[in-house]
């Protein structure tokens, strides 16, 4: 007998990595500045980090 296939469905997830691919992969970009600051050039790339899970 063969499978049922899934009453669900693919998840949320496979759903978007099939229809976004490498957009899901955005590269850094600078964070926003607060009003009333002027950007400064040299300040650092806000960063998705992953990896670690210390600060949740």
């Amino acid at each position: 007998m063969a499978e049922k296939p899934s009453a669900r469905g693919p998840s949320a997830g496979e759903k978007a990595q099939k229809a976004l691919g490498k957009k899901l992969n955005r590269p850094a970009k600078p964070p926003p500045t607060m009003p009333g600051k002027k950007a400064e050039k040299n300040e650092p790339l806000a960063r998705r980090v992953t990896d670690e899970v210390d600060d949740l």
